[in-house]
């Protein structure tokens, strides 16, 4: 009875999240009472595997009820099974000296027993435990010492375990190619094995990739598919994982409020599973995250969380992170000296552990606090520290932090003309940006429509190819009828009877064809009308993004405008002369006949009779008045369409005025319902 019940419980064990996971524990602990040993054995090993998420110590505590069943020399390779168990379990919760011990004694096992498989699974963890340790060489060396033992076996599974430590560990220092080779192949090795678990885990990696390098669009999905799986296998720190990705994605998406909720289900999980690591990830996350929603203090608490976190763990690159985090909100919060203070201890330790970016951040926090105090020349040394660092990054955002920062201050030393050197090259590096990050999403949004697209003429293809079956069909049956007819009416009198019914109910076929025929018709002019309206909406898409981009950029040359306006006010009157010329050239760029005529089109495309309608039922109106009622059937709001207008808001209100006038509308008309009747 007790075998039965353990074969059944073994086989139920991967549905235990369907089923429940209670109900297996509890049967798996009635097998734990039983006299064979070697059955109570594999119990525990299956109990805390079944816990080692949830409850990890629980779960170490069931390892160790089946090690002490055990005497010397007896079942090793359920020995072997349970310290290898127990020291992965060990390791993801942070206790490195426990778990190294477990490993090194199932190596002994393992090479006196000349167990390949067991060998090749202490490599690998020992590589997983010298990568939380952060000696990432050390961690490549184990990974790969595991690949000839599970090749020697020809254990795929494995094989592609190992490609997804190597592929996480080579994104961790920054070679993203070899990371994306290992991943994508432990995907085709897991997916012969169909190692579901593991197949969770290198779509989360891979989306991880593609967010480090910016490319959300690539992230979320894999991100999406690997959250997925790790839900349907009920992998808790997996999702807690993937629930954090999904919030960065969002986060640089200005989704605040969905990368709040995202980074909060993330913490529950972390928290509840234990995961230090993901949960100082997620804690530095929410701190940043609500700092920029205004929200300092509880920015700060998750702050404070982080540091007191990683002080524990040892990690000095995220103390470092978070006690910088620390001293920002601090500064913001007014508390200056304690916020110096923390900044100045942040920078040291991100020395000792070569955090470059982050220094670039805290050094031009440091440097706003001197040039607060009127230090300028102190603040000017930072700033150029951070530039040297900034020039090692060579990253686009660090450029723009230094030269924001080095435009402040040599404007406080009263050096204008290399202020607005810097200011200009800033504004540059962020008119790049606005472009580059528009064609990104007007790519990403025409690739969608593309494969869209091509999946419905792919569809339609395919049942025009039936439709055209058919008609062949019913043509061949009707000449063999003709046929039979024929042959029929030579026969007696008898059977022309039969022919006649049987032609009548043939008929009745083609009809019910032909009806099916007509169906099929409609169904192919129903996908063009919504290929149709899919092909509108993305002009629609394609004419916000213009019109969002020419906002930014009339946005941006304002603020422009008003730099120069204080930096013509403090020069002689021949840099005055200079700088006004400049001031006229900024303003000529706002909007350009040619940013007109584009928008225009792009208008024109999706509102196709707008301007043909009002120049012929309103020829009074001017071009100007024109431009004004397009922006308007946009729905944008009054200070979006003074921007693109490049005039104020009271010389709005007036040209409103003037419009009305023009229309002769009455007092209880409002403009923006006139609008909407323009174009329909």
């Amino acid at each position: 009875m007790k075998k039965t019940l353990f074969l059944f419980i073994t086989l139920l064990l991967p549905c235990y999240h369907i089923i429940g996971q209670s109900s297996i524990i509890d049967s798996l602990l009635a097998i734990t009472s039983a006299n064979d040993t070697k059955q109570s054995l594999i119990a525990y090993f299956h109990l805390a595997m079944t816990l080692e998420r949830n409850d990890p110590n629980k779960a170490i505590a069931y390892v160790d009820q089946g090690l002490s069943l055990l005497e010397k020399g007896e079942f090793e390779t359920e020995k072997t099974r349970l310290l290898y168990l127990k020291g992965n379990v060990l390791n993801s919760i942070s206790k490195f000296e426990a778990a190294d011990s477990c490993y090194q004694a199932v190596f002994e096992l393992a090479t006196a027993n000349k167990d390949n498989r067991a060998l090749a699974r202490y490599y690998l963890n020992r590589g997983i435990l010298f990568k939380r340790q952060g000696k990432m060489e050390e961690a490549i060396d184990f990974y790969n010492k595991a690949i000839p033992y599970y090749q020697a076996d020809d254990d795929i599974r494995g094989m592609g375990r190992v490609a997804l430590s190597l592929g996480n560990i080579y994104a961790t220092t920054g070679n993203y190619p070899t990371s994306f080779e290992q991943l994508n192949l432990g995907l085709e090795w897991s997916t012969q094995a169909k190692d579901t678990a593991n197949i969770a885990s290198l779509l989360n990696s891979l989306g991880a990739n593609h967010l480090d390098k910016s490319e959300f669009y690539e992230a979320l999905g894999y991100l999406i598919k690997g959250a997925q799986l790790k839900e349907k296998i009920g992998n808790r720190r997996g999702a807690g994982s993937a629930y954090a990705n999904i919030g960065i994605i969002q986060e640089q998406q200005k989704l605040f409020g969905e990368a709040l909720t995202s980074f909060q289900k993330a913490l529950l999980i972390f928290e509840e599973t234990q995961n230090h690591a993901g949960l100082l990830a997620v804690l530095i996350n929410l701190s940043n995250l609500l700092s920029k929603q205004h929200d300092l203090d509880l920015a700060e608490q998750y702050a404070d969380r982080a540091y007191t976190l990683a002080h524990q763990l040892g990690q000095k690159a995220k103390e470092a992170i978070a006690l910088g985090k620390l001293g920002v909100i601090h500064v913001e919060q007014g508390k200056i000296a304690t916020g110096q203070k923390e900044l100045e201890q942040s920078l040291r330790l991100l020395k000792e552990t070569n955090g470059k970016e982050y220094q670039v951040t805290f050094l031009c926090a440091l440097a706003d606090i001197y040039a607060t105090k009127g230090q300028a020349p102190k603040a000017l040394l930072m700033v150029q520290e951070a530039e040297q660092i900034a020039q090692e990054l060579e990253t686009v955002q660090a450029a723009m932090t230094i030269h924001e920062h080095m435009a402040i201050i040599h404007k406080k030393l009263g050096n204008h003309p290399l202020a607005f050197s810097h200011l200009e090259e800033w504004a540059r590096l962020k008119d790049s940006v606005l472009t580059v990050e528009s064609s990104r999403q007007l790519t990403q949004m025409h690739t969608l429509y593309e494969t869209e697209k091509k999946e419905q003429k792919i569809e339609l293809l395919e049942k025009d190819q039936l439709i055209q079956q058919e008609q062949l069909k019913a043509t061949k049956y009707r000449r063999n009828l003709f046929g039979i007819s024929l042959i029929l009416l030579s026969l007696i009198a008898a059977l022309i009877v039969y022919a006649q019914r049987m032609k009548i109910q043939k008929n009745r076929q083609l009809r019910e064809q032909d009806r099916q025929l007509h169906a099929h018709q409609e169904e192919l002019i129903q996908k063009d009308l919504i290929a149709s309206q899919k092909e509108l909406a993305f002009k629609e898409q394609k004419l916000k993004a213009f019109t969002a981009q020419m906002a930014q950029k009339n946005h941006l040359l304002e603020e422009l405008e008003q730099e120069l306006s204080h930096i013509q006010a403090a020069t002689e009157s021949a840099e005055k002369t200079r700088l006004k010329k400049i001031k006229e050239l900024q303003q000529a760029r706002i909007l350009t006949p040619k940013d007109w005529q584009e928008f225009q089109e792009l208008f024109e495309e999706v509102y196709a009779t707008f301007f043909q309608q009002l120049t012929e039922s309103y020829p009074q109106l001017s071009k100007a008045d024109h431009r004004l009622l397009a922006l308007m059937k946009l729905r944008m709001d009054n200070h979006r369409i003074a921007d693109m207008l490049a005039i104020s808001y009271e010389s709005l209100k007036k040209a409103r005025y003037r419009l009305r006038k023009k229309l002769v509308l009455e007092t209880e008309m409002k403009l923006e319902n006139f609008v909407e009747r323009i174009g329909k």
